[in-house]
């Protein structure tokens, strides 16, 4: 199990035109593309002005990177720890168990929660406003979507926050891919998965398409 982001079309997503190594049991690509549209014009008709309607097909570009959890949860701590005051350790183990930080869950749930909502979601829909909010996915699976928007506004917060970096220095960091077992660099993880999330709304923005995580 994983985090990765994918962005593009959510026929292309569905369909894991994105994988080459995917074995799917056949489906039919029409249906399934009939499908996310009147999922996406559901939930685009309830936005104020009725959002952005972004174009759905296959054979259209996209974006996928991985992050992998012990990356994202290396970035949810040096969050947490802004946040809270605490020491950023300098190492975690591989496959830690994030969601089981003391600190992060301090964060998320103190009175002061500060951590970015947007990075809980789990897809950003192309909209110029601020907000989240529950509903069915397009596999009926209830999840929390927030706006491409939102995730403009909780990264450039958290980049002002711990690091100042420019786009180009974030962009290389993307390729500091990590690896190994045993201890891992706390900052270079965060660092990492910060930068795939700054690469995926990039192309988003620039091609008003969401964004999907994946597991």
């Amino acid at each position: 199990m994983g985090y990765d982001l994918y962005a593009g079309p959510l026929a292309m997503c569905y369909a894991g035109d994105w994988n080459e190594y995917d074995d799917q049991e056949p489906f039919d690509r029409n249906d399934l593309l009939n499908a996310v549209c009147r999922w996406r014009d559901a939930v685009t008709s309830g936005l104020p002005d009725g959002g952005i309607r972004w174009e759905e097909g296959y054979g259209m570009q996209y974006y996928f990177g991985t992050i992998g959890l012990d990356a994202f949860g290396a970035l949810m701590l040096r969050m947490a720890c802004h946040i809270t005051g605490e020491s950023l350790p300098v190492t975690i183990p591989s496959g830690w168990r994030f969601y089981e930080s003391p600190v992060i869950e301090k964060a998320m749930t103190g009175d002061d929660a500060r951590i970015p909502s947007a990075l809980i979601a789990q897809m950003w829909i192309p909209f110029g406003r601020i907000g989240m909010f529950q509903c069915p996915g397009p596999t009926g699976d209830q999840i929390n979507v927030s706006t491409t928007a939102t995730l403009r506004k909780d990264l450039d917060t958290i980049n002002a926050a711990l690091w100042n970096a420019d786009g180009p220095t974030i962009e290389g960091w993307s390729y500091e891919v990590p690896s190994g077992e045993g201890e891992l660099d706390t900052d270079s993880l965060s660092r990492y998965a910060f930068s795939i999330f700054w690469k995926a709304l990039a192309f988003a923005e620039s091609h008003s398409q969401p964004i999907v995580v994946g597991h």
